[in-house]
């Protein structure tokens, strides 16, 4: 959660010109009623290697659109590494950051049975919080990761 950590080895990037997204910032003019939101949804197993850059990244772009304006939605499944125990953990930090967090653990084995419609299972809990209303869909960008690397 602390990008000047550096107790593990980070990605080296050139640093960004962030000018380049002010678009996407919720502006003075944009009713604060209705702000748009951003709604990050993942599907995760065994990831807990990969999950300190692939969230490092997804956490400095909701600092960066305003974590009030942003919703992460994480499905785990079945995971032996720790990934489970990560992602738990990371609930009080999202909130204090000022995001809305939903998280769960299924079952569901997508190397068991139709793996593309238990995919697309997996894909659509993701997706139940912006189903159920915890986003307005007409105005909400949907960004869907993976943890493919």
């Amino acid at each position: 959660m602390d990008p000047e950590d550096t107790s593990f080895p980070r990605l080296e990037c050139p640093t960004p010109r962030v000018d380049r997204y002010d678009h996407l910032r919720i502006s003075a003019v944009t009713p604060p009623a209705l702000p748009p939101k951003y709604f990050f949804a993942m599907n995760l197993h065994q990831s807990a290697s990969i999950l300190p850059q692939l969230l490092g990244s997804i956490i400095e772009t909701m600092r960066f659109l305003g974590p009030e304006n942003c919703i992460l939605s994480i499905v785990e499944g079945y995971s032996d590494d720790g990934t489970f125990e990560i992602l738990k953990l990371l609930r009080d930090n999202v909130e204090r950051l000022g995001a809305n967090y939903h998280f769960v653990s299924s079952d569901l084995n997508s190397r068991v049975g139709e793996r593309v419609e238990t995919l697309a299972k997996l894909r659509n809990l993701a997706l139940l919080p912006l189903i159920e209303g915890k986003a307005d869909q007409s105005r909400t960008t949907v960004i869907y990761l993976n943890d493919v690397v």
